[in-house]
């Protein structure tokens, strides 16, 4: 009896085990289980946050400030329709308190450097004789035709009486480079014959190569003739064969506009090549058989303006003088062209100089640069896409000039980036759309859009359901 009672309780208490260990894997068997669908459910948990998220992102604390209360000023002119300007014709209003401004150029224009706003003009528009202009399509076609290593000979057409600084041996091979720089520092006659026959077999042909350009440019005001000369009696003095036979050469040589030869300079600088040139104030040149020192006849700017000068270029003619100077003063980027009407090269320099000193001090007086938006600034709109409400913010910092103590803006509207029509899903970060900033002046600033969150076109919670039905202990 003894030995039956044993026996039962160690089978009891082994029955007992076995019940506790069924039980603790049935229980491990639920927390993994559990801790699966979390994983399987947590993409579609986020994808429930940010569809209701309101879309604002964090901001720095430390920055300069935007305008404030920006969209709500806005509010009070909203008729675009009635929306048409002249923005050089403006420029050519604006006044300073301080008086006239007493500036001999013919001719001037200053224009906001990153988004071509004209700052103060006289007789912008308006064609006249241009030496600068063909030194500056000049210069674009060399580049279009030659690479930076080609060699030209200099031909028959360049004539070292007329140009006895910047000697040239007829039939001997230079670098375009050299050649260049002597175009654009020194305004060389030689530099300019040598290149010009390099491009083209006659003058007839150069003129409408770089006529070609110059519409190619959608520079309509700007024509040329023939190759510019210190005297219209000079022509005589050069290779007869090349040149025009019906040519009246009491005709100026080239014409255009002052907004035009900043578009020229523009250009010029958009290549690395001219623009290396164009900011240079002294240069050494080495090669083989070359070894010259190139100092640009406006080093006298440089000197000056320094450390606010970024680039400078002049040309001129026997009545005739241009100059541009690009400034930098604290991110306040911008292209001065000044024109005169006189013929003594050191009179003309310095009178330029002064009257661009004189006239960038009463810009710097009128015009500021202001931070509109900043990097990831929460836009107010939101944009609509098949139904759900995508907030929007700031693609790229957004800097405008604007008359001192002026909002200076006329509206805003968004624009569709392409013709396609947005859908969904939206990710965080993508552009979805421009925004289109008009100045009162009648220019536009463009800004990118980009979406602050990410709006997908759903959210699924079918696996949810089925795991409460089956699971119900878990969820």
């Amino acid at each position: 009896m003894t030995k039956l009672s044993h026996s039962n309780r160690r089978s009891t208490e082994q029955h007992s085990s076995v019940n506790t260990l069924s039980f603790s894997a049935r229980r491990w068997a639920l927390i993994l289980l559990a801790c699966l669908s979390l994983i399987y459910l947590s993409p579609i948990m986020q994808v429930a946050i940010y569809a209701e998220s309101d879309g604002h992102t964090s901001e720095p604390s430390k920055r300069e400030e935007p305008i404030e209360d920006l969209v709500p000023a806005l509010a009070i002119d909203q008729d675009a329709t009635a929306f048409n300007r002249d923005p050089y014709r403006i420029a050519s209003q604006t006044t300073d308190p301080n008086g006239s401004l007493d500036i001999s150029a013919n001719t001037l224009l200053v224009i906001e450097n990153d988004h071509q706003i004209p700052l103060h003009a006289k007789e912008a528009q308006l064609i006249r004789n241009s030496p600068l202009a063909f030194q500056l399509c000049l210069a674009l076609c060399v580049i279009d035709r030659f690479s930076e290593n080609d060699e030209v000979v200099a031909a028959a057409l360049v004539n070292n009486e007329l140009d006895p600084n910047f000697k040239l041996k007829a039939g001997e091979s230079y670098p375009v480079s050299y050649l260049l720089y002597g175009l654009l520092l020194e305004d060389s006659l030689n530099a300019r014959l040598a290149l010009c026959q390099a491009l083209a077999d006659s003058e007839a042909n150069l003129i409408q190569m770089m006529n070609k350009k110059a519409s190619a440019l959608n520079l309509l005001d700007s024509k040329f003739y023939a190759i510019p000369l210190p005297r219209a009696e000079n022509r005589s003095q050069l290779y007869a064969p090349y040149l025009l036979k019906d040519y009246n050469s009491s005709r100026e040589a080239s014409v255009s506009t002052a907004k035009d030869c900043l578009v020229f300079y523009q250009n010029a600088m958009s290549s690395k090549r001219l623009s290396t040139i164009l900011k240079t104030r002294d240069y050494s040149y080495f090669s083989l058989n070359i070894l010259r020192l190139f100092k640009s006849r406006l080093a006298l700017a440089f000197d000056l303006f320094a450390p606010e000068i970024e680039s400078a270029a002049y040309s001129e003619s026997p009545d005739h003088f241009d100059l541009i100077i690009q400034t930098n003063e604290g991110g306040f980027r911008r292209i001065s062209f000044l024109s005169y009407n006189f013929s003594d090269r050191d009179v003309d320099l310095q009178r330029a100089l002064n009257d661009y000193r004189r006239l960038n001090d009463r810009v710097s007086k009128i015009w500021e640069n202001t931070l509109l938006f900043y990097t990831g600034q929460a836009y107010v709109d939101k944009l609509n896409v098949e139904g759900r409400e995508v907030g929007l913010k700031i693609n790229k910092e957004v800097r405008y000039v604007h008359p001192v103590g002026e909002l200076f803006i006329h509206d805003m509207q968004i624009q569709d980036l392409s013709s396609e029509q947005l859908s969904l899903p939206i990710h965080q970060n993508q552009l979805v759309a421009r925004l289109n900033i008009h100045l009162e002046n009648g220019t536009s600033l463009l800004c990118d859009l980009e979406a602050s969150e990410t709006v997908r076109a759903e959210v699924r919670f079918g696996l949810l359901v089925e795991l409460h039905d089956r699971y119900p202990i878990l969820i």
